[in-house]
């Protein structure tokens, strides 16, 4: 498999924010910014993922569309804040290896989305975690609001309800609760 070469991303052409603004993840109470890892667009971690956009963020990571240089294909990248508190992180990690594991034919088990790498990066403060996932597409919300009235029509909404249900079967079955 042959290894892409990164992209390089502009610096200049652009609006610069001030730093004075509080934007995204700054804005969340007890927001401390040594918990979070620096990450810049064009990055490349672990010489393989390059940062190509920032998706979220919440109270525990930043969620960042990242391309696999070596496969040539798109992922999502969770960076998780500084390890104060591992157990959360390493519990999703757990779970996801676990059912990684079983060896099953059930339908439900190729609709979850598991952790497709993990890896961790030290930062100005301290270790992150790193978990790599296939992206997603559209939220429920998003495709709901798609359709005239913002609703599914009744065997849209039947096939869909299917699909969750099928993977919280598996979900059961291997002894995992989904809260």
């Amino acid at each position: 498999m042959t290894s892409r070469l990164a992209r390089t991303f502009p610096v200049d052409g652009f609006e610069k924010l001030s730093l004075q603004e509080k934007i995204e993840e700054e804005q969340i109470p007890n927001y401390k910014a040594e918990r979070f890892y620096p990450v810049q667009l064009g990055e490349v971690l672990q010489s393989r993922y390059q940062v190509v956009a920032k998706l979220g963020f919440g109270t525990a990571s930043t969620i960042w569309l990242c391309r696999d240089l070596e496969a040539d294909l798109l992922l999502t990248l969770k960076v998780c804040i500084t390890q104060e508190d591992a157990t959360k992180v390493n519990n999703e990690l757990a779970i996801s290896r676990y059912l990684k594991s079983i060896d099953a034919e059930h339908p439900g088990k190729d609709l979850l989305r598991l952790v497709q790498d993990d890896f961790q990066i030290t930062g100005p403060h301290g270790l992150h975690q790193c978990l790599l996932f296939a992206p997603l597409g559209l939220s429920y919300t998003d495709f709901r609001n798609l359709f005239p009235e913002k609703g599914l029509n009744k065997e849209l909404l039947q096939q869909t309800l299917q699909l969750v249900l099928l993977g919280l079967d598996f979900l059961h079955q291997a002894g995992v609760v989904h809260t």
